[in-house]
């Protein structure tokens, strides 16, 4: 059925708050599909358990859930190990008046990646009963779960490894992004660790695995990339600069926090600013080395360890929170914007600078090629796309947008962009952080080869996006 996007509202949700509503929706689909009248109550996890739903005109549509295993889990008693998380995916359901919609795509594809963002567990599970074997091999071919074993005779236990998981979200991902584009568009969907907090259960989330990584500095040595980081924080201060000044005419801006500093040449620039002179800045880094090697050569500055994620500050420590080439690397996004929301006083400004993929234009093999590394990156790397939209569901009002189109000749842009125009090998030399990929470092310099011999133009927007905390 067509959607009146307008009448649809998805949302994560507890069970216990919403039980009357979800036992008649389950029970009327059950009726629906067996052709009999059986009550079909919850199972005893259903109060632990995550759930996303999908209402219609108020009316509860479609939904699915996780289920959090542990050693008293019937299904999995023996397999469970003791500190580690493990889900099993159920529940699924949609009324037969939307299938076909793809509502119940979306909010598969939602929970999925949303589960690997926040929650890292070890395993997924999926149980098929004997009327849904012939879904054995969709989840196959579609969900990398393979069989595992049998329980109690008929039922089928699927199970995904660590590999597995990695491949579901990179293809959730994509999904959603189809999805998206072509049925739901203005649909917002809601964020997971925000529904966490607000229900106590922020120990689920994942920190200590998503602090121990690092997807920046994966594969990159990081003391040959300083001289081309100095030089990328030369560049992006002679672009910023017009802008940051305007910064102070939204109030009054004393403490200034850099997340994800690196090797602190971007930071000691700013300081270095008279129209800055009478700020605090403050600099965090997870990667040691460059913390160490900021610590060395900028002394004057206050450095700090720590993750994008979690800080040791204190709540409304700062009066701006910035970061710059950091959120296309998160794995988490929408973590890294609540603990920015924690950080800062009301009013306070989140300024926040990143390139994104799907801004590149230039020769098809190479436009190709960056692509493709877009899809199997594990960070998003077209987050600004839509990080206005997580912003609010952080508490963040957009304030200013503004781009910067680096290309390799002069070209057209907005009366409030700039356009800094670059040799084409060093322009293309931004791009062999592609290389990092093994799939990839063949089809990259073959690409890049070609494109250097092109009189194709080669482009690529970094977008500035201000935000106010409301």
């Amino acid at each position: 059925m067509p959607l009146d996007l307008s009448k649809l509202c998805i949302r994560w949700f507890s069970f216990k708050n919403h039980e009357i509503e979800v036992l008649k929706f389950r029970n009327s689909i059950y009726v629906e599909e067996q052709g009999v009248c059986e009550s079909l109550t919850k199972i005893r996890e259903d109060e632990d358990a995550i759930h996303l739903g999908a209402w219609y005109d108020g009316e509860l549509v479609s939904s699915i859930s996780a289920y959090i295993l542990d050693a008293n889990s019937a299904l999995l008693r023996e397999e469970v190990c003791n500190g580690e998380l493990s889900l099993r995916y159920g529940m699924r359901m949609e009324s037969s008046s939307f299938r076909g919609s793809h509502l119940n795509s979306l909010l598969c594809n939602w929970l999925c990646k949303s589960i690997f963002e926040c929650l890292r567990p070890v395993r997924t599970y999926v149980v098929l009963y004997p009327q849904h074997y012939s879904l054995q091999k969709f989840y196959e071919k579609r969900w990398n779960h393979r069989e595992y074993k049998k329980h109690e005779e008929q039922v089928v236990l699927m199970c995904d490894d660590e590999k597995d998981r990695l491949q579901q979200y990179l293809e959730s991902r994509k999904s959603l992004a189809r999805l998206k584009q072509k049925y739901f568009s203005s649909v917002e969907l809601p964020d997971l660790s925000g529904f966490l907090f607000q229900e106590g259960r922020e120990d689920l989330i994942a920190y200590q695995s998503l602090m121990r990584e690092n997807l920046y500095t994966e594969g990159l040595d990081v003391e040959l990339d300083l001289p081309r980081l100095c030089a990328q924080a030369q560049q992006l201060y002679a672009t910023q600069k017009v802008f940051i000044h305007k910064i102070q005419k939204i109030g009054k801006i004393q403490r200034w926090l850099d997340v994800g500093s690196g090797a602190g040449a971007y930071l000691n620039l700013l300081s270095r600013d008279r129209e800055l002179e009478n700020i605090e800045f403050s600099g965090v880094e997870s990667a040691s080395l460059l913390h160490q090697i900021a610590q060395k050569k900028f002394p004057d500055i206050k450095w700090y360890t720590g993750s994008a994620y979690q800080t040791d500050f204190e709540h409304a420590s700062f009066d701006l929170v910035h970061c710059s080439f950091l959120m296309i690397h998160l794995l988490c996004p929408s973590l890294a914007l609540a603990e920015f929301n924690r950080l800062l006083r009301t009013g306070g400004v989140l300024y926040v600078v990143d390139v994104y993929d799907s801004s590149f234009r230039g020769p098809e093999a190479m436009s190709k090629v960056v692509q493709r590394h877009c899809e199997i990156y594990e960070g998003d790397r077209n987050i600004m796309n839509h990080l206005p939209e997580l912003g609010r569901q952080h508490g963040f009002k957009p304030y200013l947008e503004y781009n910067v189109i680096v290309s390799s000749e002069q070209v057209e842009v907005s009366e409030d962009d700039l356009n800094l125009v670059l040799d084409k090998d060093l322009l293309l030399d931004m791009f062999d952080f592609i290389a990092q990929r093994e799939s990839l470092v063949e089809e990259y310099a073959s690409a890049k080869k070609s494109c250097k011999t092109s009189s194709e133009p080669v482009s690529v927007s970094i977008q500035t996006q201000l935000f106010i905390k409301v």
